[in-house]
């Protein structure tokens, strides 16, 4: 992985997704070691989103991460402002970690995230146009065999409007080349 550069494509016997995660990992333990609360953040399915209320980057998240993540990001003397981002390609395929970082409290979430280049050009190119890139993170839905089929629906309505947010004034850290975008 890489910081502001490519890594060119990676080998066939390593898968790229699993190296990300790798690399999470080992930058989290960084981070802990130099004494951070950290809190990483593994998405069941990343896409790219445009609606009328959100544009950028979907991720969504297990309900005990989003759990954990909303707490941290509510609380009053955390305020997330710095964002460290790695990436590599593989192909069309951007992996990305981005570690959403709050340097006074010394807390970091770290999320590996992943799009292919064709699929986001679209929001990439609005998000560059606009200066700002946000990452949404929704939790997953809760399994349906745990749930009564009413009460799934009941609980389910509240779920569509929460989300966390890390806004970004520099979209281009998740770009490799913005010429990308235009091929």
């Amino acid at each position: 992985m890489t910081d502001g550069t490519s890594s060119g494509s990676t080998p066939d016997e390593s898968d790229p997704w699993l190296e990300l995660l790798a690399d999470a990992t080992a930058v989290e333990r960084e981070f802990r070691d130099a004494g951070w609360e950290t809190v990483l953040v593994e998405p069941d399915a990343v896409t790219p989103i445009e609606t009328d209320d959100r544009v950028g980057i979907r991720a969504t998240v297990a309900q005990n991460r989003y759990a954990v993540l909303e707490d941290l990001v509510e609380r009053d003397d955390i305020a997330f402002s710095a964002v460290d981002v790695y990436y590599q390609t593989d192909g069309q395929t951007m992996f990305v970690l981005a570690v959403e970082r709050d340097d006074e409290s010394h807390h970091a979430v770290l999320v590996p995230l992943y799009y292919d280049l064709p699929d986001a050009s679209a929001v990439l190119q609005t998000a560059l146009a606009e200066g700002n890139l946000s990452i949404y993170l929704d939790p997953a839905d809760e399994p349906e065999a745990e749930a009564e089929p009413q009460q799934a629906d009941e609980s389910e309505a509240p779920d569509e409007d929460r989300w966390v947010v890390f806004s970004h004034d520099d979209p281009s850290l998740f770009v490799e080349s913005v010429d990308e975008l235009e091929e």
